[in-house]
């Protein structure tokens, strides 16, 4: 085959750039651009095998092209993007029970560790492999044994609950789940494919904040994905905006890829911010994607976060410290 002119390659810089940019724009949007993102690992190999094979045929250019316009690609594809939400959404109905009891929390006088993990089903090993990282709050999501949960129960010493209504939803605490009014949890479904729960978690008995867990619909999981997500993401907003804490805490299972831009500005409108963004999808080789943020109100800070893994389990877990940023009274 005839080569073109060598400056032609740089064509693919700006070509491959301006082909993430649209891929990325869509990709929590769209379910066609959304998956296309799920398979950025296999398109990482590919354009590596491209690099490759320019580089072993003497076409320095064509590789340099292929690399930086790649790079450029998954770059303009991360970009943080405006809401487009649903107008109308109103919140979770638990928090209008709940706002009084969240409002009056107290200043924290200490912070507390966060472990966040999605297993397909837990393995009982998995009880040592918790507990050896000493987390003071677990949300552990997928099937988890009657015995293995009376395990971790034993294993962190304090209360525990499941949430009906969210799926497979587990928490565990060294403290206590408190009540607010005459229950210690809420759940609703505020928007088609999208559940929320809420509990209000005491550690140490000097730190208690609120702690909504919530899921949002897979890729092709519903018949009108574009309209689930939007709605969901609109629901979260709403539902922080009524709870209006500083204290609030958020452990999502969001399985959208590159972090879901658009859920990134939604919650930042929330004034709610990451704490941890663990890379948990795929978790071998190495992850790409966060699929189980966790995100907190102006009055939490981020300290140490890394992974946690467990062999037979396919994603890793995220674990943090959640560190006051305005301490109270000891």
């Amino acid at each position: 085959m005839r080569r073109g002119p060598p400056p032609s390659r740089l064509v693919l810089v700006p070509a491959l750039g301006l082909l993430g940019a649209v891929v990325g724009w869509f990709g929590d949007g769209d379910p066609v651009a959304a998956s296309v993102l799920l398979l950025e690992p296999l398109l990482w190999v590919l354009v590596s095998w491209m690099v490759f094979g320019a580089l072993t045929r003497g076409e320095r250019l064509l590789a340099f092209g292929l690399a930086c316009g790649g790079i450029t690609a998954a770059a303009c594809a991360r970009v943080c993007r405006p809401p487009a939400e649903e107008g109308g959404i109103d919140a979770a109905p638990f928090a209008e029970r709940t706002r009084t009891c969240a409002r009056e929390l107290p200043l924290p006088a200490s912070g507390f560790t966060l472990l966040h993990w999605t297993v397909d089903d837990a393995p009982p090993a998995i009880v040592a492999t918790i507990a050896e990282v000493l987390p003071d709050v677990v949300v552990l999501r997928g099937t988890v044994a009657p015995a293995l949960a009376a395990d971790l129960d034993a294993a962190l010493g304090g209360e525990s609950i499941s949430l009906p209504g969210v799926r497979d939803t587990h928490i565990f605490t060294r403290g206590a789940i408190d009540l607010c009014g005459k229950a210690d949890h809420w759940t609703d479904a505020p928007a088609p494919g999208v559940t929320m729960g809420l509990v209000f978690v005491s550690v140490d008995g000097a730190t208690r904040f609120p702690l909504v867990v919530g899921e949002l619909p897979e890729v092709w999981s519903t018949a009108d994905w574009r309209r689930s997500v939007r709605h969901g993401r609109a629901a979260l907003r709403t539902t922080a905006d009524a709870l209006a804490s500083s204290l609030l805490v958020v452990a999502l299972e969001a399985p959208y890829a590159l972090g879901a831009p658009r859920l990134s500005a939604t919650l930042r409108a929330a004034q709610l911010w990451p704490v941890a963004r663990g890379l948990d999808w795929p978790s071998r080789p190495f992850g790409l994607h966060s699929f189980t943020p966790v995100w907190a109100g102006e009055g939490w800070r981020s300290g140490d976060t890394r992974a946690v893994r467990q062999g037979g389990v396919g994603r890793s877990g995220t674990w943090v410290r959640i560190a006051p940023r305005w301490q109270g009274p000891e």
